[in-house]
């Protein structure tokens, strides 16, 4: 009977032991060879990403600094439209338009505000979104003829500067039109940088 009985013992306590210990040993060692699996994936994609930053790093440096500034002044990376409504009034004024009441729209609290310096305009920058570019929206008025105003439209249409115009309003001075009827035209337009 002892014979039949140290085997059954001997039986139970290896069950128990592997129920107790092996197990629960043998459960974190898949967990463990799963998370293993999951860092050699994300390895390997970061090895990718980094040959990719490497390329497009490559590509970049090989352009010229004639294209790298032509790029920056498309789609600057900080906040220069300072600079913007100073070639906006260079353009105008090349095609007999003088630039006036310049708004910043959008600003916080939703009212235009005056670009009476450029402190003030930072400051009153719009709430930043989850997009990697930001726009805000600038209004200005100009008065000249019908033929400037075609001009201005063709040399803004070729800046490099990325602006896109919301909505443009004229109104004439007098009820009979002429050639060289001066007309009151107001702009909104909609300008774009990238996030730091």
């Amino acid at each position: 009977m002892t014979r039949l009985f140290l085997p059954i013992i001997l039986i139970g306590a290896a069950i128990g032991l592997f129920a107790v210990f092996t197990d629960s040993l043998y459960s974190e060692v898949k967990e463990l060879s799963i998370e293993r699996d999951n860092y050699n994936t994300a390895l390997s994609n970061s090895k990718q990403i980094l040959k990719e930053r490497d390329t497009l790093v490559e590509k970049y440096n090989n352009f010229s600094e004639v294209d790298k500034e032509k790029l920056n002044k498309l789609l600057p990376d900080n906040v220069d439209n300072i600079r913007l409504i100073i070639e906006l009034e260079t353009l105008g004024l090349r095609d007999g338009m003088v630039l006036k009441d310049v708004k910043v729209e959008g600003a916080p609290g939703g009212k235009a505000q005056d670009l009476s310096s450029e402190e003030e305009f930072v400051e009153n920058l719009p709430i930043e979104s989850k997009r990697d570019y930001s726009s805000m929206d600038i209004s200005f008025s100009m008065d000249g003829t019908y033929q400037s105003f075609l001009k201005f439209i063709s040399d803004l249409d070729k800046s490099l500067r990325m602006v896109d115009v919301q909505s443009i309003t004229f109104s004439s001075p007098s009820e009979k039109e002429s050639a060289g009827a001066i007309y009151s035209f107001d702009f909104k337009i909609r300008t774009y940088w990238l996030k730091n």
